[in-house]
């Protein structure tokens, strides 16, 4: 595919190929979260953390997400 445009609107929607490659991830979250992490007990015992906190226990690097990209 040669890029004739950079510029032009896209006539595609890639919303589609996004919300798939979450949902294939998301399995694999949970399962490290309750398993490896013990992010939910962490969070029973801390009362409510923020993602930043929760971020710095565990050494994760918050995700920004793409809904704060397209509005």
């Amino acid at each position: 595919m040669i890029l004739r445009n950079v510029e032009a609107i896209p006539t595609t929607d890639p919303s589609g190929l996004i919300k798939l490659r979450d949902s294939i991830y998301a399995a694999d979250l949970f399962t490290v979260a309750t398993s490896h992490l013990k992010l939910f007990s962490w969070i029973q015992l801390n009362k409510s953390p923020s993602i930043r906190e929760i971020c710095t226990e565990f050494q994760i690097k918050e995700r920004l997400q793409m809904s704060c990209l397209l509005f």
